[in-house]
């Protein structure tokens, strides 16, 4: 199997203040349903399929730092 730049696997992450970590568990599983959700539609399961849909918790402190260094391939 040949992959495309467009079909490499990825990641993609949502950048979230780190008081939100007592609901880690609860955010967690929103974006595993969600995912779920948006992947039955045909379309978009051939896109996203290889896709990595996570969320990443940060301290306000390290929070802009996190943001300014996250590249975009």
């Amino acid at each position: 199997m040949i992959l495309t730049v467009f079909q490499v696997p990825g990641k993609v992450n949502l950048v979230l203040p780190g008081s939100l970590m007592p609901f880690k568990k609860d955010i967690s599983n929103i974006f595993r349903v969600e995912k779920a959700n948006f992947l039955s539609k045909k379309r978009f399961a051939n896109v996203f399929a290889d896709l990595e849909i996570q969320p990443v918790f940060s301290n306000r402190a390290n929070l802009k730092k996190l943001v300014v260094r996250t590249k975009i391939v």
